[in-house]
């Protein structure tokens, strides 16, 4: 009994398939947002940062695959966060402080993931659980950054309340775009036969 007990843990839900993947995934990601990161900056050097939520994109789909392709507990924050090591080598423009942004971005990914108990496998729930993911992160931000430090020179005389519209607008678009793309890209790893623990992605 004591042997069987000592096996029921976090980690234990986890075979060894998933922690290979997770490292698979750790490791394209992070090569991935390191390359984002480093182009979102000279977009948003253009723009401005109230478009960041939909180039965000690239960031959070990376929790939201990982939830789909495992489907399991916790895993959109495992695989985003050790890849901030990778990002940062590759030269991430944001600094130290991408492991706060994707311990945030990994934990949106968990929480709009276990709505559906990381049932991902309809279109709809990939769908919806995305857009969950970046109002939840972004909300977070927007709680911690605040609005204020948001430049609003880019709306001039415009009051507050048409920065949250407008953010939250974008948000929402973001989560729409990452839903897409983390389908599609779970709809061609179907195609070619690779399925998900536990998981059969169904059109």
């Amino acid at each position: 009994m004591a042997g069987r007990g000592s096996r029921k843990g976090f980690l234990s839900m986890y075979t060894v398939r998933d922690i290979v993947l997770m490292g698979a995934l750790i490791a394209v990601s992070g090569v991935f947002k390191g390359f984002w990161g480093i182009g979102r900056a000279q977009l948003e050097a253009l723009v401005g940062p109230l478009i960041g939520p939909v180039f965000s994109t690239g960031f959070y789909m990376w929790g939201l695959l990982s939830a789909v392709l495992i489907g399991k507990i916790g895993v959109g924050t495992i695989v985003m966060v050790p890849g901030t090591l990778i990002e940062l080598a590759i030269g991430n423009p944001f600094g130290a402080m991408v492991f706060v942004y994707n311990f945030i971005e990994g934990l949106a990914a968990d929480v709009g993931a276990i709505v559906f108990r990381y049932r991902l496998n309809k279109f709809a729930k990939t769908f919806i659980a995305s857009i969950i993911m970046l109002l939840f992160g972004e909300t977070i931000y927007l709680a911690w950054l605040g609005v204020l430090v948001l430049p609003t020179q880019q709306f001039p005389g415009s009051p507050a309340y048409l920065l949250y519209i407008w953010y939250y607008t974008l948000t929402i678009i973001g989560g729409i775009i990452t839903g897409i793309v983390v389908w599609g890209i779970s709809k061609l790893l179907s195609s070619v036969g690779f399925k998900g623990s536990d998981l059969t992605v169904e059109s």
